[in-house]
């Protein structure tokens, strides 16, 4: 009798420390899935940030409304070294995040030459309007 209670018991605690082995395997996979998804966000969002985008100033600058819907429809192309052996699940979040910064980026600096030339012509208007009087 005593005997089956030993291998009961024996049974019930590997049967036990098995599933809390497979549920500790799925909460660090899990983790890691996290991490790989923040890490890539985080990465493109600094990449995002050293990104140039003053050439799209000049280009709201001389192309006026025509340069922002410009910016605002291009998308820009993530550095691709920075997704060398990574999986697939971070390079499709780095790009977005990457797509997603730059182009908001692009966007305001195209509006702001926009806006920095309209100032300028309207300057000019005024001087050239008050010289003439």
């Amino acid at each position: 009798m005593k005997l089956n209670s030993v291998l009961f018991r024996s049974i019930s605690l590997i049967c036990i420390l098995t599933l809390f082995s497979l549920t500790f395997q799925q909460v660090v996979q899990a983790t890691e899935h996290v991490s790989d998804a923040s890490q890539a966000m985080l990465d493109a969002q600094q990449d995002a940030e050293a990104a140039d985008v003053t050439a799209w100033g000049w280009a709201g600058g001389l192309l006026g409304p025509m340069g922002i819907l410009i910016a605002t429809i291009y998308t820009p192309t993530p550095p691709i070294n920075r997704m060398i052996g990574k999986s697939s699940e971070y390079v499709a979040i780095y790009t977005a995040t990457y797509q997603q910064n730059v182009k908001g980026r692009q966007t305001r600096q195209a509006a702001t030459g926009c806006a920095g030339a309209t100032l300028v012509y309207v300057l000019f208007y005024l001087m050239a309007d008050s010289s003439s009087n």
